[in-house]
């Protein structure tokens, strides 16, 4: 099998892992953001202004939410797609991942620690241990979701197309049984049969009512 085409479900899977523990994180943060600044934007709103290398930032909804935001579902996204990259194909009948739901603990938990740490270092004043913990648990549910993820994009008409190489295809199109040939009947009244069942009267051949009455009037000339 072609391994670039076993892949891309896998990617694919991932990316849907990733997103879903994205979103999860996101609600997470605009519970905590709330509690922290009576605003739910303010963790994203200092997310961008450190990404920006700005001094200030506000806790409305600006322009730089949507950086925050864009910021964090990108890095999930990237992160479920690895996922998908690094664990194999999940056998079938399997709609949760151990392997998955650990992995995406501890990535989650190195991000945040050597990533968001660093270029944001005002987030741990902001997150407590307990509240961070939390967030890598959610993470890692979500992606323990990757073998349902897999199995339903699987069971798609388009990922049954990515997980099946081209030369399978082409195999599966010339052993499809051909049409049978349809068979003229020799029958010339069934031939000749209308669709109400009636026989049609066959039509005489071209020169031939002319012969036969020549015939005729030669027999008539020699009585």
């Amino acid at each position: 099998m072609n391994p670039r085409r076993n892949l891309l479900p896998r990617l694919l899977a991932g990316l849907e892992a990733g997103i879903l523990g994205g979103l999860l994180i996101l609600l997470w943060f605009l519970l905590l953001s709330y509690l922290g600044f009576r605003s739910p934007w303010g963790l994203f709103n200092l997310i961008a202004s450190s990404l920006q290398q700005r001094a200030t930032w506000g806790l409305a909804l600006s322009s730089s939410t949507w950086t925050g935001l864009a910021a964090h579902t990108f890095a999930c996204g990237c992160l479920g797609m690895f996922l998908g990259w690094v664990i194999p194909k999940p056998s079938t009948g399997r709609r949760l991942s151990l392997t998955a739901f650990v992995f995406g603990v501890i990535v989650s938990l190195m991000v945040y620690e050597f990533f968001w740490m660093r270029y944001v270092p005002l987030l741990g004043d902001y997150v407590r241990p307990l509240a961070a913990a939390i967030s890598h648990l959610l993470f890692g549910l979500a992606l323990a979701q990757f073998p349902k993820f897999y199995h339903a994009l699987e069971e798609s008409p388009v990922g049954a197309q990515l997980s099946t190489p081209a030369g399978e295809q082409r195999q599966a199109l010339a052993q499809a049984p051909a049409p049978a040939p349809v068979q003229a009947s020799s029958d010339p009244l069934q031939a000749n049969t209308s669709g109400g069942g009636q026989p049609q009267p066959l039509e005489p051949e071209p020169g031939s009512g002319s012969s036969s009455q020549t015939g005729r009037d030669q027999e008539a000339a020699i009585s």
